[in-house]
Parts: structure tokens; C-alpha cells; sequence
């Protein structure tokens, strides 16, 4: 910075400003060096520090799995014993004491000031829903009298029905669930006193669990109603329904108060309460729930006997000596655990319970009404069918029957039925298993061990952290593979039913994008397999370059026919349905698999030709773009007759008959001088082939009875016989002298 005074010029030249600059720089760049050391150290500390926290969290991660692991097995209480009955009198005295209920008043009453609007419109609510209970019943009775009856086709009843049944249930649901929501919001607002004011906060935990156990059991007891939805509509059995209905109101009355009671409890601060008290609710809970269940599914009276009636010998009815006494024995050993001190373990397994309880009862009400769906669906096809049969028989002679397969052939709702029912319980299975590996895979060891169990890595570099391939993969692959081959067999049938038949599409044309349907499943299964055992198209396309060059030249024949299967199915030369000759045989095409073709000839034997001769060979399909035929009769009248009165005839018979074309019209022509006959033609045009042989059969019967009328000799062969000699005897008994030595030769005719 220039200054006033001049610069004082220093030791070597250097100036006193220029010394002063030189020592500033030099504490700048030791300050910075200073800090710049600082700064490493500093970084240092951090990436220290984060790598402890990745330890510390890696750490953390292990002994939750090992606490998740192994805490069921740990005892969280003593055994139940004559010691626990003063915190269980104590906690009783709690749940029934005064002053905690009228806590819980003065909250809910001091939310409904500050907060009207809610209960207001909860008020009217209700209010709405008790009033309308009776008509909402006798809605569903109406609903339910028009859904049972044959010919009913509207699925929109049965969803109308299903709403209802929701509103009967509601009331109570909704009324748990706005005081648990209510006196929540309040407990939270508040200041709530020392004494009693942990209950209001114990409260809201055991309506959620009141609610989680009343709403499906309530549910289901409303579906079980003489005129509801599984009696009218899923066609359960009135004896079935019955029982259910009556089980499940006594288990209601029961396990709702006693799941209170332990929801209560379990979020209490005083442990002991909850060991004693809620250990014997639960207990006693148990007991019921074992006792519902025997009632319930008893193999020769419970809701399953219908079914192992219908299906003896089956694999449910073989193993019910398994399935039966486990589930009754199940909340038995629940509460002999939680007896024992194993209280936490059997709570945490009975809120699996209830949770795969909620599993079952969605399960089971969209399964039912599926197949309502299907059902539904499956009588309109066949009124469509009636009606179609109807019309048809109208455009027929009375009398005539048809004897050809025709394009649009019929289709076979027993076997699409089939088809739908495996693949709905199918998938139904399946589904209920995947629910039940996921509601319960925490606390399943196994699980986990399998999980451990590494089989091989994937392709590309091994490292700590590369994905491998481990048994519970490969155990997880079977239920893929049992899906996606069930779902090949069966979708076809599913898409006929369910969309197929509502587009204005062809026979051919469906049954084309069913077997297509069926090959893209198969395809995709392949592929999600391959992926989840780790045979990536990276690790894999060197084998699949040699496999191919391998089965090109040994399977070659096979690759060519599933390629001209691929070709019949998209540029369709021939179709199911279609009328096709090939090799002296003529049939109708009924299959077209991956490597044949089959043709069923009229005398219903089945020809299987590979699909790679449609495709190279020459063949005759009657029925391709237009199913127009013609017919050739040969009439040939004796020598004498009025050939023109025979072709009249013959032009006639053609106008009177229906089933013959018009345009082009029917032609007689006077063919050849045949050796016995003349021979005359009729060619006549049909529209289809659906009455070639009938048409045939009445042209033939009408020609010879109107010829006879008119005195017209159908020829027949003739042959003429010269006798030159005959037998003395013979000659004599005809009256006749011997023949002369010259001969005589005599004509006689043979008919």
C-alpha cells in the first residue's frame, strides 16, 4: 500500500514494504500448509468414523437377525402359577375401575366439542346404517331370489349383493373404529392425568385388535345368511352354511371381549399384568378357537364335507387324518406354550393368525366370486348356443341332420369349464401359499438357514458382495414352474370364456391366439426361471451357439415342423374347423399341437400329419376362403327315353330342393352315348359343406322316384347269351327236337 513517507531502501536493495509482503506470504503459505494438514486429518477422522458406522450398522444388522432368530425361543415370562393371581386381580381391577372409564368419557366428550363436525357426521352415520338395516336385508333377499334362479346371467347382482353384505356388517366395524381413531387423536392432544391416564392409551390398542379380529369373522357369518351371498350366490350348502353361521356367532361373542382384554394389556408398563392376565385370556381364547375348529371342519359334518364327498379318495380326504387333528391341535399347543412362559412366542404367532385369518377370508370371497363370474359367464355361452342351435334348426329341412364339421365349430364348454375351475383353484392355491410364506417367513427359522445355503454365484466376477444362488432360490423355483405349466394348460380356457367369445373373431382365429397364449406362457416361464437360478444369456449364449448347431442337424425335423406349426397358426393355409383332403383322405382339421397336425376323417378316425407336410405337400382345404362346393350326379336313362323330359326333370328337382344354389345355377348336360345308357350330368353349387351328404342323399332318392313317375328306365348292364347247343334231356324237356348237324344258335337275355 503506498504511503507518505518515502520507501527506506533495505539491506540488499530491498525495500522495507517488500520485506514485509515477503514475510506475509511466507506466514500465508505455512498457515496454509498448517490447514491443509488439518484438513487430511480431518478427512481421515471422517472416513474413519464412516467406516465405523458401516461396522457399527453391519453389526447392528446381525444381531437383529440373530435376535429376530432366536427370540421366540427365549422365555419372556415364568410359568403360570398360583403367584400370579394378584397382578391378574390387580389387573382386572385396573381394566374395570371406574375412573378409567370415565377418563375415557371426558376425552371422547371433549373431542366431540372441539371437534363436532366428526361426530356429527359419524352420528348420522349410524343413523343411516341401523335405520336401513332391515331394508338393506331385504334388498340382499330380493337380490339373492333373482341370482339363484337357472337362466340368471347378470354378475352385477351378485357385486350389488356383495356390497350390501358390507353395509350389514359395518355398524359395529365403523363404530370401533371411530372411537379407537377418536381416542387416539384426544390422548394425544391432551395432558391426561398421572392416575388412569394410561389407560384411554391401552384402550386404542385393544380396539385395534378388536376390530382386526371381529370384522372378517363378522364377514364371514354374514356371507353364511340363508338368503346372502354363499347360499344363493356361491351355492354352499344350507346345512354347511348353518353350522358356519352358528359357530362363528357363538366364537364372536367370545374371542372379541378376550382379544380386547389382551390388546389392552399387552401395552401396559406393568409387565406382570399382562403375563397373568392377559396370559389366561389368551389361554382361554385358544381353548375357543380349538373348539371352533373342530366344529367347524370335521371331515363327515364340517364346511368340507361336501367337498371330500364329491372328491373321495382325493388327497385331502386321504391326509384328513393329518390336516384335521393339526388344526385342532394348533391352538392347543399355542396355549400350552404361552403356559409355559413362552407368552411373547405364542402372542407373536397368533397375530400371524389373525393376520392370515384376513388372508383367507379375501382369498376365499374373491375365489367364490370369480367363480360366480365364471359361472355366469360359462350359462351365457350356452344360452348363445341354444339360441344358435334354435336358429339354425329354423334354416333346415325339418328331419335333416347335419353329418359335416363346419368352420365355426362349437365350442366345448365342458372342457373350457374344466380348464377355468383347475386354473382358478390353481392360482388360488398358489396364492395362498405365496401369502402364507411371506405372513410367516419371520418367524420361520428355516427360512433363513436356506437363505445361508449358497449353491453357485452368477456370471461375472465372485465377490463378497456378488449375488449367488442359494436353496431357498431353487426351492422358490418349483411353485414358479408348477405356475406358469398350469397356467399354459389352463389360460386358453380362461380367455375363450372370458374374452375371446366377446369379439367378433373366427374359431380358427381363437383357437390361433390360445395356442399362441400357451407358447408365450411357456416362453416367459423359461426365461423367469432361468433368471432366478442365475443362467443369464451372457453366461449361457456359447452353449445355446453349440446346442443349436447340434439339434439343427439331429432334431432338424423336429425345429421344422414346430416352424410350420408357427406358420399354420399366423398365415393359417388351413384352420381348426376347416374341411382339407391330403393323401386320399378327407377330414376336418380338430388340432394344431407344436409338431403334428390332426385331421379327423368322417369316419371319426384320427390322422396325424406333421405340420411340415402342410406346409411342403400339396392339399385340398374345402373350406379356406369360401366354403361353396359343388356337387356332380350321373344319371344314365335307357335307349328310347325322352332325354329332354329327363333333363326337365332333373332342372325341376334342383328348384325344389333348398339347400341348393341358385346363383350359379344348377346345370343338366346329355354327357355321351354310353354302351347301355345315356348318360346325362347334374352339377349343382351348395354354400357350404355343412349339407353336401344330405343334399346328395335327396337328389339321388327324388331322381329315382320322379323318374319312375314319368316312365323314365334308368338303364342297368345288360348282356346278351347265344346258346349254339343244348343237352339231349335239356332239348327234350323244353319240347324240343335235337338240334340239326349243322348247329342252331338260339339269343336269350339276362337281367
Amino acid at each position: 500500500r503506498a504511503t507518505d513517507r518515502p520507501d527506506v531502501e533495505l539491506e540488499g536493495g530491498v525495500t522495507a514494504d517488500q520485506q514485509a509482503a515477503r514475510e506475509l506470504l511466507t506466514f500465508t503459505a505455512s498457515t496454509l500448509q498448517t490447514m491443509r494438514l488439518d484438513v487430511n486429518a480431518y478427512q481421515d477422522d471422517l472416513y474413519e468414523l464412516a467406516d465405523v458406522r458401516e461396522r457399527t450398522i453391519a453389526l447392528t444388522r446381525k444381531y437383529r437377525e440373530f435376535i429376530d432368530k432366536h427370540v421366540l425361543w427365549i422365555r419372556s415370562a415364568e410359568r403360570l402359577s398360583v403367584a400370579d393371581w394378584r397382578p391378574g386381580s390387580e389387573a382386572f381391577a385396573w381394566l374395570v375401575g371406574i375412573e378409567n372409564w370415565r377418563t375415557v368419557g371426558l376425552l371422547l366428550g371433549q373431542d366431540a366439542v372441539d371437534r363436532p363436525a366428526w361426530t356429527i357426521l359419524f352420528v348420522l352415520l349410524m343413523i343411516v346404517l341401523i335405520w336401513n338395516q332391515s331394508r338393506l336385508r331385504r334388498r340382499l333377499a330380493e337380490l339373492s331370489a333373482k341370482a339363484e334362479k337357472n337362466n340368471c346371467t347378470n354378475y352385477h347382482w351378485t357385486v350389488r349383493s356383495l356390497i350390501l353384505t358390507v353395509l350389514v356388517t359395518a355398524p359395529v366395524t365403523i363404530t370401533l373404529l371411530f372411537v379407537q381413531w377418536r381416542l387416539s387423536r384426544a390422548a394425544a392432544d391432551v395432558v391426561l392425568p398421572t392416575s388412569g391416564g394410561d389407560f384411554p392409551v391401552a384402550l386404542v390398542s385393544g380396539l385395534q385388535m378388536m376390530v382386526a379380529v371381529f370384522y372378517p369373522l363378522e364377514f364371514a357369518r354374514q356371507l353364511c345368511r340363508n338368503d346372502g351371498l354363499g347360499v344363493k350366490h356361491f351355492a354352499w350348502r344350507d346345512k354347511v352354511a348353518i353350522r358356519l353361521r352358528g359357530n362363528l356367532r357363538w366364537l364372536i361373542n367370545v374371542s372379541v371381549p378376550l382379544v380386547g382384554i389382551i390388546g389392552i394389556l399387552h401395552n401396559h408398563p406393568v409387565q406382570r399384568w399382562e403375563s397373568s392376565l392377559g396370559r389366561v385370556a389368551f389361554i382361554v381364547l385358544m381353548l375357543f378357537l380349538s373348539l371352533f375348529l373342530a366344529r367347524v371342519f370335521a371331515p363327515r359334518s364340517g364346511v368340507v364335507s361336501g367337498f371330500l364327498a364329491s372328491n373321495p379318495g382325493g388327497w385331502v380326504d386321504r391326509l384328513s387324518w393329518f390336516w384335521y387333528p393339526f388344526l385342532c391341535v394348533l391352538p392347543l399347543g399355542l396355549a400350552a406354550v404361552s403356559y409355559v412362559g413362552f407368552y411373547y412366542t405364542a402372542e407373536r404367532l397368533a397375530i400371524h393368525l389373525v393376520s392370515t385369518q384376513w388372508m383367507l377370508t379375501l382369498v376365499a370371497v374373491s375365489y367364490f366370486m370369480l367363480m360366480r363370474w365364471l359361472v355366469l359367464n360359462r350359462r351365457r355361452l350356452m344360452l348363445a348356443q341354444a339360441r344358435q342351435r334354435l336358429e339354425d334348426a329354423a334354416k333346415r329341412d325339418p328331419g335333416v341332420e347335419l353329418s359335416v364339421v363346419t368352420e365355426e365349430s362349437r365350442v366345448d364348454l365342458v372342457a373350457i369349464n374344466e380348464q377355468t375351475k383347475r386354473l382358478v383353484a390353481s392360482f388360488t392355491v398358489m396364492f395362498i401359499f405365496v401369502m402364507l410364506f411371506v405372513i410367516w417367513s419371520d418367524v420361520l427359522p428355516a427360512v433363513a438357514l436356506l437363505e445361508g445355503v449358497r449353491l453357485w454365484p452368477l456370471a461375472g466376477e465372485v465377490t463378497a458382495d456378488t449375488f449367488t444362488v442359494t436353496l431357498a432360490n431353487v426351492l422358490v423355483v418349483i411353485p414358479i414352474v408348477l405356475l406358469f405349466v398350469i397356467s399354459g394348460r389352463n389360460v386358453p380356457g380362461l380367455l375363450e370364456i372370458a374374452l375371446l367369445q366377446h369379439l367378433p373373431l373366427t374359431g380358427a382365429a381363437r383357437y390361433a391366439i390360445t395356442t399362441l397364449s400357451r407358447y408365450a406362457i411357456f416362453g416367459l416361464g423359461i426365461i423367469l426361471v432361468a433368471s432366478i437360478i442365475g443362467l443369464k444369456w451372457e453366461s449361457i449364449q456359447w452353449l445355446v451357439a453349440a446346442l443349436g448347431v447340434g439339434l439343427g442337424f439331429g432334431l432338424q425335423e423336429i425345429f421344422a415342423n414346430f416352424v410350420s406349426g408357427l406358420i399354420l397358426l399366423f398365415e393359417q393355409p388351413i384352420r381348426v374347423g376347416d374341411v382339407v383332403s391330403i393323401d386320399g383322405t378327407t377330414g376336418s382339421v380338430s388340432k394344431i399341437r407344436m409338431r403334428a397336425t390332426t385331421i379327423v376323417n368322417w369316419d371319426r378316425q384320427e390322422l396325424i400329419v406333421p405340420n411340415k407336410d402342410l406346409i411342403t405337400n400339396k392339399l385340398l382345404n374345402w373350406t379356406l376362403s369360401d366354403t361353396t362346393n359343388r356337387i356332380e350326379i350321373k344319371v344314365g336313362v335307357a335307349y328310347g327315353s325322352d332325354t329332354h323330359l329327363a333333363s326337365e326333370l332333373l332342372k325341376q328337382l334342383c328348384k325344389d330342393t333348398s339347400s341348393i344354389m341358385q346363383d350359379p345355377a344348377p346345370s343338366v348336360t346329355f354327357e355321351r352315348f354310353d354302351d347301355r345308357s345315356l348318360s346325362l350330368s347334374l352339377r349343382a353349387f351348395l354354400s357350404s359343406l355343412e349339407n353336401r351328404l344330405d343334399t346328395i342323399h335327396e337328389l339321388h332318392q327324388q331322381i329315382y322316384q320322379r323318374f319312375n313317375e314319368a316312365g323314365i328306365e334308368i338303364a342297368f348292364p345288360q348282356r346278351d347269351i347265344h346258346l349254339r347247343s343244348l343237352p339231349d334231356n335239356l332239348d327234350r324237356w323244353l319240347g324240343r327236337s335235337a338240334p340239326p348237324a349243322s348247329g342252331r344258335s338260339d339269343s336269350a337275355d339276362e337281367r
